[in-house]
C-alpha cells in the first residue's frame, strides 16, 4: 500500500514539473523532497 501511494505521489510530482515548465517547480519538489531523487 504505502508504495503504490509513493509512487502516485511520484507520478503527480513529475505531471507537476511538466505542466509548471519543469525547472520552475524544482524549488516545490526540494520541499517535500522529491528533488533528491532526480
Amino acid at each position: 500500500m504505502n508504495k503504490t501511494i509513493e509512487v502516485i505521489k511520484d507520478i503527480r510530482t513529475l505531471c507537476t514539473h511538466i505542466f509548471e515548465g519543469g525547472h520552475r517547480s524544482i524549488p516545490n519538489a526540494k520541499r517535500t523532497g522529491e528533488d533528491e531523487r532526480m
